[in-house]
């Protein structure tokens, strides 16, 4: 890559970062102390770095456990964290500190955007790359996740990668094709939703190009590589816990986050009562006849007669992790299509729901609370001592006015790719979608990419929805792809006017 793209790549990156400018800091998350603790346990136990001379204080309630076997909550969730990106955070943190983690997940956004915008549109020129991602960072949600401490923003990078991957791969030569395999695999890594999210993408993707005329020898080679990113991520997560655990003694466990999601759904509440009264043994079944209504409530509540996972002891916790698929199964089973409703229910409001509030949270908070000023979160914080002060660290832009903003952008892009999709000069194209030398078609790619992002949406609304349930942050974190999509398109089509105006094809 020459300089002068590198240089755009960068300072594309740089117009990112607006939201950690204004508010004076890179936002951080309560789950950003588990994932720093879990990153030094790890750097602890490859001799990286010494024990106690880390940043996570001694008496951080986030920390793993010291000697092997010793009791820890911690033990029991952070296996539902991934150790790639935590190492990620605590590396560049401790090289440069948050701001340089911020910028290279900028960076991470715009090169995968980069990658896109020249293959999608090879004629355009480059200054038009500028203007996508000025679009994106001033209308969009992804400023508001690069610079959030959290992996949320390389979920919307994973799914850029794979749809240039799918899209356009014939297109790359090998260097690019190494690096836009090295993102995705990362991406993947980033977290663990995203493995489930590209492997259904794959699939549904592959299909696609299968019937289309790709031809079904190149389209099962696309959606394999897609595939075997997301199976090389998944065990390099895998690998990555094994340091962990062989330090702590024990599983690196993750909440049973699908016991909690069917609970909450309706249908697995009266399984549950059902099978206590029968004899079955669930370790649920001391906490049978508790609401169960709220997922977050039955993971994370403190509060006696509601709470059940972080409330109870080191060996119910261990319980309720092994038996998490078996119940959820066992829920499943004895009434399939109330489940079925439930999470149909649940990916349609996951589908709809982009709201960036909760990165918005007040950093005061991680500075004098109780819990959170115990762990590193303030030593990992820019000028935290100001945060002390009410009103000092809260965010300064109303974070409704980025939502309503991200939504109706969101809104808008979805019918400006409808209506181009449906304009006179497409007609042909939508034709030529589904012939064998479809490939030659600039339009059919657009085409192709248009109803693969609109899959992508789909398929992350599904994942989250139905696994874990509808959050505001879990589509939000995807809601730039249609926007970049709709910019992709806008850039192809004046390219195509400045042609016909030279008298050339595009």
């Amino acid at each position: 890559m020459g300089l002068q793209r590198a240089g755009l790549i960068a300072f594309a990156a740089a117009l990112l970062l607006w939201p950690a400018v204004v508010n004076g800091r890179p936002a951080l998350f309560p789950d950003t102390a588990l994932y720093f603790s879990e990153a030094e346990y790890l750097m602890e136990a490859l001799g990286v770095v010494a024990p106690g001379h880390g940043v996570v204080p001694v008496a951080d309630p986030t920390r793993l456990p010291e000697a092997p076997g010793a009791p820890n909550v911690s033990a029991g969730i952070d296996g539902g964290r991934s150790p790639v990106w935590a190492s990620f955070l605590y590396l560049l943190q401790r090289a440069g500190g948050v701001w340089l983690v911020a910028y290279v997940q900028a960076c991470a956004a715009a090169f995968a955007v980069y990658g896109l915008y020249r293959v999608a549109a090879p004629r355009a020129p480059l200054a038009g790359y500028l203007t996508v991602m000025g679009g994106l960072a001033v209308a969009s949600s992804l400023p508001v996740f690069a610079t959030l401490m959290m992996p949320d923003v390389f979920a919307g990078v994973a799914a850029v990668c794979a749809l240039t991957a799918l899209v356009y791969w014939d297109r790359l030569g090998l260097v690019k094709r190494i690096a836009l395999l090295a993102l995705l695999v990362f991406s993947i890594m980033a977290h663990g939703s995203n493995a489930f999210v590209a492997a259904i993408f794959a699939v549904l993707g592959g299909a696609l190009l299968a019937f289309s005329g790709v031809g079904v020898a190149q389209a099962l080679k696309r959606s394999a590589l897609v595939l075997l990113a997301a199976f090389i991520a998944v065990g390099g997560m895998r690998l990555a816990y094994q340091p962990m655990q062989a330090r702590a003694g024990e599983v690196i466990g993750s909440p049973p986050f699908l016991s909690a999601r069917v609970l909450a759904d309706g249908p697995a509440r009266a399984y549950l009562r059902r099978a206590c009264d029968r004899g079955q043994v669930f370790a649920l079944c001391r906490f049978a006849r508790q609401p169960l209504a709220n997922s977050d409530e039955i993971l994370w509540s403190r509060m006696p007669g509601r709470a059940v996972f972080t409330l109870s002891d080191v060996a119910t916790t261990h319980q309720l992790e092994r038996e998490d698929l078996r119940f959820a199964l066992s829920a499943l089973l004895a009434d399939p299509l109330g489940q079925a409703a439930a999470s149909l229910r649940n990916a349609a409001e996951q589908l709809v729901l982009a709201d960036v509030s909760d990165s918005f949270d007040d950093q005061r908070t991680f500075v004098t609370d109780g819990y959170w000023r115990r762990t590193s979160l303030p030593k990992i914080m820019p000028d935290a001592a100001a945060c002390t002060v009410r009103g000092r660290c809260a965010p300064r832009v109303p974070s409704i006015a980025v939502s309503v903003l991200v939504d109706a952008v969101l809104a808008v892009s979805i019918l400006f790719v409808g209506w181009r999709l449906a304009g006179s000069d497409m007609r042909a194209s939508w034709r030529s979608v589904w012939e064998r030398r479809s490939e030659d078609d600039d339009r059919a790619r657009m085409i192709r990419l248009a109803l693969l992002a609109l899959g992508l949406l789909l398929a992350n609304a599904a994942v989250c929805g139905v696994l874990s349930g509808p959050f505001p942050r879990y589509q939000a974190r995807m809601a730039w792809i249609a926007p970049m999509v709709a910019g992709l398109m806008v850039a192809r089509l004046g390219t195509a006017v400045s042609c016909r105006r030279r008298n050339r094809k595009y």
